[in-house]
């Protein structure tokens, strides 16, 4: 009875923990920002306070007595300090402004004083989570000496077991139906109810779970002590068992953050995705715990068993890099073979499937290394000791601190400079090497029998880092994740064993994300920018165009434009449009990962340079937390975020961000934001766009094509039309404007949806908020990607308001004259399809003249399919009828829109050629091979000038 309600204590305890952490990560994301540098700190924080907690417990000298019962008290202790963390955290603000106004947020010291202050929030409650496995086996040692490595195993099991419960629940359940707030009430009431079970347990007899005092176990004690001489006999002398624990830990942890790297570019980087990651690592470490606490009572050469896991360890996770470039074909299969329709939890099945492929085989062993590696210790280290009942948290402490430096070398060093594939062999070089050394120093072997068995580890281990294909990093970041949306041409893509992969012309495994620049992945002449391996951006034109407004809309509806704040670098259009403008001074530019600053050469041709502008100032900072603490007001604020379905994304979708936001514009200033309208429910939509609405009470709604950006002010948008205009004539801007194809201002209205009127029809139905509290939208959103049968908000939006709405577009601009805005409109129809139609005829009737004037409208209708194909046909017309110079134009519009297809490129450069401008030609050359290095054609002019 008493280890059974100790192995349910433990679970619950375990559960409960883990709960606490997901909700203390999220809460701390928002004072903290979403970046590698706020993550490390709150998982550094939280492991390091639970080493601590086991130090202590291994140290304090517990004069009178180790009681069961101190578990009770800890987690009473536990349960009260859940109960207040949220509030506590949340009283802070203060603090965190005054680091933002007094340090540099890039400073070491501004890392260090943040850290300090977490340190000091989450300490008290993990150090006492830290000091209950080592307390308990340390109240229960004196009855249980023989099962000592049992009882810590099967407890560690259950605790971890508890963990991936806690994880699930917090992650699935508790914090999106309860809000954060409440899933720590909640969870802290759970440990309260715990420790008062504990203490008030009603067969506790204090003579069955009280160590003796500290002398009489001296006098008790009938181990034989360990001479000196002994100690140089063998290698594992005390502490260098513990250091074994130690280096394990490193590469444990090490694994993990590399595995959750992957796997994110794979099954996604949502917070159900990386749930289910957690949730697998911590399935197969309480498993392995469980088993192998009762693995030890069976297995002959204990220190074999060592030998044995820790090579398993290591070989494991070598030997994945043999087949983690067929997981993103294997996920889709499974996707296509076991999901429906709709959302089920069988998606999430798939998953926790292939996360278990790569992370099974090495946290299994991981998890029985831990009771083996205590009963190993206690034969070693007790018997030298006079504390003996809680030397389990020694440990305990070394194998945390080893993870802490293992989650920090993973993350800051080996896979942003090593890459995923040198991270794995490293890491699995580590527990390799331990595994080896330990055999050639505990193994009763003969020379001749330890030199063959090193030799072939070394041999087997070589094989593996030399012999398998490597990392394909085209094909793992070919966003699998992203492309299942489209279920039925996916599964065409499936039945072909292939993904659609184009061509990777730029990678870098930055801190926090992976970043890849690739090319033609749609077959259109296009370049992707990825994230974390799903497409982000395009330079396809209906795909930027809400990046080219989420720049020109704000600069046109704000009535100052002096000061403007953008959130997300992305490929530089947005950025690189506001800076168009004269009126600019600054523009504060917020951008997580370096590489994607990195990328942004591979988008010059439409980006207009925004990094060589001195007015602009890229932070490498979490947008949010700037905003928030540094007390800088702006004239606008613009954020690109990206898509809310990955993790930490919604917290720019919250009420409170933008209570934020309003509270650092302007007065007349404007907030603009894009609000996806693809993998999004209309009911996750309305969510957003009502809670925008909530603090920002005049909006102006606009579609681009299959994307939506809303205008937002907590004044009517009153700029005079004579404003606008003269923002739009500028020169820069007008130029912009014009390879968009927007010859006047009032074009805007084609992609106008609703203003104030409509927009309040619209949303009073709706009352759901998405909150910092509630989370609701970044539980939400995965569900919504994962369900195929959603379609493109974009037409239900179409329908639903009034197309080419003109009252309301008039609303918004005093001045304005209805009657050119209603011819405006009236022109703006086109269909460049059928003029391509014509134009081919009129080739074959040898109609040159009309094929030349239906060319040219063919290519200015965006929406052709055909702009591409009409382009070529007009270039080489004008090339052969000798107009070299009308042929430049024509392409630089083909190589702005498709620059991924060579034939413009030769064209120009031909072009160029004969009208004697060698040097523009050789840049084109350049741009052209960047992307297209291994075009033949290229390669030949390439030679031909060298």
């Amino acid at each position: 009875m008493f280890k059974w309600f100790l192995v349910a204590a433990f679970f619950i305890s375990g559960a409960t923990s883990l709960s606490l952490e997901v909700a203390w990560s999220k809460e701390l994301s928002y004072l903290l920002g979403v970046d590698i540098f706020s993550t490390t700190t709150v998982v550094t924080v939280y492991m390091l306070g639970l080493g601590l907690g086991a130090l202590c417990a291994a140290r304090i000298k517990w004069e009178a007595g180790l009681s069961i019962k101190v578990y009770g008290y800890l987690q009473l202790g536990i349960g009260f300090l859940g109960l207040i963390s949220i509030p506590l955290f949340r009283s802070t603000t203060p603090l965190f402004t005054f680091l933002h106004t007094q340090l540099a947020y890039d400073s070491g010291w501004f890392l260090a004083a943040r850290f300090f202050i977490v340190f000091l929030m989450m300490l008290l409650p993990v150090f006492l989570m830290g000091m209950t496995l080592p307390v308990v086996v340390g109240a229960s040692y004196d009855k249980i000496k023989d099962r000592y490595a049992y009882l810590t195993g099967l407890l560690y099991g259950a605790n971890t077991l508890g963990a991936l419960f806690g994880t699930l629940a917090a992650g699935f359940y508790f914090v999106p139906l309860l809000g954060i707030l409440k899933t720590c009430l909640y969870t802290g009431a759970a440990d309260l109810m715990v420790g008062i079970a504990v203490c008030l347990f009603p067969k506790w007899k204090p003579a069955l779970f009280l160590s003796p005092p500290v002398k009489s176990l001296k006098k008790k004690k009938k181990e034989p002590a360990v001479t000196e001489s002994s100690r140089k006999d063998s290698f594992f002398t005390p502490n260098k068992i513990a250091w074994v624990f130690f280096f394990s830990g490193i590469s444990a942890l090490a694994y993990e953050i590399i595995w959750f790297r992957l796997l994110a570019r794979i099954i996604g980087p949502s917070v159900h995705s990386f749930s289910i990651m957690l949730a697998t690592y911590l399935a197969g470490i309480g498993l392995g715990s469980t088993f192998g606490s009762r693995l030890i009572r069976r297995f002959g050469d204990r220190k074999m068993l060592i030998t044995v896991l820790l090579g398993f360890i290591g070989f494991g996770g070598l030997f994945s890099l043999f087949f983690i470039n067929e997981l993103p074909l294997w996920y889709g299969k499974m996707f296509i073979q076991y999901t429906s329709d709709v959302f089920t939890y069988r998606n999430l099945l798939v998953q926790a499937g292939l996360a278990s492929l790569l992370i099974l085989p090495v946290t299994i062993p991981l998890g029985i290394f831990f009771p083996t590696i205590v009963h190993f210790y206690r034969k070693e280290q007790l018997p030298q000791r006079s504390q003996q009942n809680t030397e389990v948290g020694h440990l305990y402490f070394f194998n945390t601190i080893g993870g802490v430096i293992g989650s920090l070398a993973a993350g800051f060093w080996m896979l942003p400079v090593l890459g995923i594939q040198t991270s794995l062999m490293l890491s699995a070089g580590l527990s390799i090497f331990l595994s080896l050394l330990w055999y050639l120093k505990n193994s009763d072997a003969g020379r001749t029998s330890k030199t063959g068995v090193a030799a072939g580890v070394i041999l087997l281990f070589l094989i593996g880092c030399f012999a398998h294909p490597g990392a394909d990093q085209a094909v793992l970041n070919s966003g699998v994740y992203i492309e299942m949306i489209q279920k039925e041409s996916f599964k065409k893509d499936m039945d072909k064993g292939r993904l659609e992969q184009g061509r990777l012309l730029y990678f870098e495994e930055g801190i926090n994300n992976s970043v890849a620049v690739v090319g033609n992945k749609f077959n259109d002449g296009n370049l992707t920018l990825h994230l974390s391996g799903g497409w982000v951006s395009s330079t396809e034109f209906h795909g930027r165009m809400h990046l080219e407004f989420l720049g020109h809309l704000p600069m046109l509806f704000a009535k100052k434009t002096e000061t403007v704040g953008i959130i997300g670098f992305g490929t530089g259009v947005t950025a690189g449009n506001v800076l168009l403008y004269p009126d600019v001074k600054q523009v504060n530019i917020f951008e997580l990962e370096q590489g994607v600053v990195n990328a942004s050469r591979y988008f010059n041709h439409i980006n207009d340079h925004p990094m060589k502008d001195p007015r602009a100032n890229v932070m490498m900072i979490d947008g949010r937390s700037h905003i928030t603490y540094s007390g800088i007001k702006y004239d606008i604020i613009t954020t690109d975020p990206i898509h809310p379905f990955v993790a930490g994304a919604a917290n720019l979708y919250t009420r409170d961000f933008y209570q934020t936001v309003s509270a650092h514009l302007n007065p007349g200033g404007v907030f603009c934001q894009w609000i996806p309208l693809s993998g999004i429910s209309e009911d996750s939509y309305n969510v957003i766009l009502n809670t925008v609405h909530d603090v920002f009470p005049h909006l102006a709604l606009f579609t681009f094509f299959g994307e939506s950006v809303v205008i937002g002010s907590a004044t009517p948008f009153q700029t005079p039309w004579s404003t606008v205009e003269k923002r739009f004539y500028s020169k820069r801007v007008h130029e912009d404007f014009k390879k968009m194809d927007f010859l006047t201002p009032y074009n805007l209205a084609a992609f106008f949806l609703g203003a104030e009127k409509e927009l309040n029809d619209y949303l009073s139905p709706f009352a759901k908020l998405s909150t910092d509290d509630n989370v609701w939208l970044e539980h939400q959103i995965p569900m919504d990607m994962m369900n195929p049968s959603r379609a493109n908000l974009y037409f239900k939006l179409s329908k639903t308001f009034q197309k080419n709405n003109t009252t309301g577009f008039i609303s918004l601009f005093p001045g304005i004259s209805p009657e050119k805005l209603s011819k405006e409109m009236a022109g703006v129809a086109r269909n460049g399809a059928l003029d391509y139609q014509i134009a081919m005829k009129e080739k074959a009737d040898n109609k040159f003249e009309q094929m030349e004037t239906h060319l040219k409208s063919a290519i200015s209708d965006r929406n052709n399919i055909h702009a591409y194909g009409a382009g070529i046909e007009l270039v080489n017309f004008l090339a052969k009828s000798g107009r070299d110079r009308e042929v430049l134009p024509v392409t630089a519009f083909l190589q702005r829109n498709f620059p991924t297809y060579p034939e413009a490129y030769q064209a120009r450069i031909e072009a160029l050629h004969a009208l004697g401008e060698k040097k523009e030609a050789e840049d084109t050359l350049t741009q052209a091979l960047l992307y297209l290095p291994d075009n033949p054609d290229l390669l030949k002019m390439k030679s031909i000038k060298e």
